[in-house]
């Protein structure tokens, strides 16, 4: 019997992105010099394929995004916005970035900050409104975090990214503690801890405050 693989049917979402593109495309083109056909000769896809990416017949993943990023000369996150974490790990739209100023918010014992002198960081896309929290507990020193690392985190953005990093700090509790962000349900999140290999699921009523986590965990 032979088995056919059905492609993913675009959601709004995915809708919103292509036509986001599409403009972009249109408005880059010709200062870049590009047709359809030299544009898909360079992305490695044929015409067709590289029209329906811009028409939403094929869904964009985070690949082909970052694909006509380069080729646009744009930031990943212009196509996309939940892509600034990426973006900003990887070193994207230097020319817009620091040295950002970045105020102390939290610590991971919940021991106050106040007063404490900001971090300088150079690496971060300059815009979005930035907070630290610093590491001042051994739990991170299984993963080569020292006391004195300082996770940046942007109050702009949207918190829960699939597979991204999350400062999230409990009702009744003053810390905060760092995860990744797999999953949620109704009303529960599912959660790994930074640098261990275990999930735990967390109502998402006992979350006071949740922010993204951007760029790399810093020496302060």
């Amino acid at each position: 019997m032979l088995t056919t693989m059905s492609r993913r049917t675009p959601t709004a979402k995915d809708r919103k992105k292509a036509q986001t593109l599409k403009t972009l495309w249109e408005a880059r083109k010709h200062d870049l010099d590009l047709t359809q056909n030299s544009a898909s000769r360079e992305l490695g896809m044929t015409q067709p394929t590289f029209s329906q990416y811009l028409n939403a017949v094929i869904p964009l993943n985070t690949d082909i995004i970052f694909k006509f990023a380069k080729l646009l000369q744009v930031t990943p996150q212009t196509v996309d916005p939940t892509l600034i974490n990426i973006s900003a790990l990887m070193g994207i739209d230097s020319a817009n970035q620091g040295p950002i100023t970045v105020p102390l918010l939290g610590s991971t014992s919940g021991k106050s900050v106040l007063g404490q002198a900001p971090v300088i960081v150079n690496s971060l896309p300059a815009g979005p409104t930035y907070v630290g929290i610093v590491v001042d507990t051994q739990n991170f020193t299984n993963v080569g975090l020292t006391k004195g690392t300082v996770f940046c985190l942007n109050l702009d953005q949207e918190p829960f990214v699939p597979n991204q990093y999350v400062a999230i700090r409990m009702r009744g509790e003053e810390n905060y503690s760092i995860y990744a962000y797999l999953s949620s349900a109704q009303t529960t999140y599912r959660l790994q801890p930074y640098g261990k290999p275990v999930t735990i699921v967390t109502k998402k009523t006992q979350v006071a405050a949740a922010h993204l986590v951007v760029g790399e965990p810093i020496l302060n």
